[in-house]
């Protein structure tokens, strides 16, 4: 990740259909995050403002600890509203995070009315250990955890098919399919969280309690209106970028593929000769991936 801050997003690669939330955590100010998808940017909300780290995988530091101090508001955002809450709106999540620095129930994120049944979703860290899918209803809230290795960055995809069947729901973490610790069904039906808040960072505080707050860092936060297929899963653990049409970058060394098929292709009408390597020296500039994705050496 770098702390630049002009991406655009590369509608023509098919793994951004029915893309409606990302966020790079990288264009930042004391104000608020902005988004690459969805109408709305971050608003910094709390008494501590999230700090951007620096360096290999860098990422923005949520200092939540004990409390609801350091997150992201989007509002009432109308791109994600009703994720996952039914069939008909299946819900892909794909973030990078570096595990093992949550406190016990701190909210990654997440959409809800603030009552512990009835509407919304939340991923949470349990015990700093696991993490747990929550989609709420109006009985009995689903729940699935599943064990993340700690003390490392993590690229964690949670696909939801809009059931209450917990086996339904596919976690993925550096691309393998995880094994659930506890599942919970959920029972009755989920109602509409159009009026709720969606927060990264946090979740709704009544639901998660007081020491709600995220302590940890956070690289990307993608969110599909689909679910994703094990083969893109794949795609984006190994090029979180890909979703990306072009990036600004200073003094790094790039390599962008061919117009071929597959990596560095040389089948295709741009860039014939397979992938390119350029050196980009002092000055900004924007390298076009097409449908490449980014290679960062």
């Amino acid at each position: 990740m770098f702390n630049l801050p002009t991406e655009k997003v590369n509608w023509g690669h098919p793994i951004t259909s029915r893309l409606c939330f990302a966020t790079l955590m990288n264009d930042w100010s004391a104000a608020r995050c902005r988004s690459l998808v969805g109408p709305s940017n971050g608003v910094f909300t709390g008494t501590t403002i999230p700090a951007w780290k620096g360096g290999v995988n860098a990422g923005l530091f949520f200092t939540g600890g004990l409390a609801t101090v350091s997150y992201l508001s989007y509002g009432t955002d109308t791109a994600t509203i009703d994720l996952g809450r039914n069939t008909s709106n299946p819900v892909t999540f794909a973030f990078s995070i570096y595990a093992g620095v949550g406190n016990a129930n701190a909210a990654i994120a997440g959409r809800n009315d603030g009552n512990t049944v009835s509407a919304g979703w939340q991923i949470s860290f349990t015990a700093g250990t696991a993490i747990t899918y929550t989609k709420e209803s109006n009985t009995t809230n689903m729940n699935v955890t599943f064990v993340v290795p700690t003390s490392r960055w993590i690229t964690v995809v949670i696909v939801a098919d809009g059931s209450l069947t917990a086996a339904n729901q596919l976690f993925y973490v550096n691309g393998i399919l995880q094994v659930h610790t506890l599942d919970t069904n959920g029972v009755g039906t989920p109602g509409s969280d159009s009026a709720e808040t969606l927060y990264i960072g946090r979740g709704n505080a009544a639901y998660v309690g007081a020491n709600g707050s995220l302590d940890g860092t956070l690289g990307f936060f993608y969110i599909w209106k689909r679910v994703l297929t094990e083969y893109e899963v794949n795609l984006l653990t190994v090029n979180p970028m890909i979703i990306l049409q072009s990036y600004k970058v200073t003094g790094r060394r790039i390599s962008a593929g061919g117009g071929g098929a597959g990596k560095g292709g040389g089948g295709g009408k741009k860039g014939g000769g397979g992938a390119k390597t350029v050196l980009i020296p002092g000055g900004a500039t924007y390298i076009n991936l097409g449908n490449a994705g980014l290679d960062v050496s």
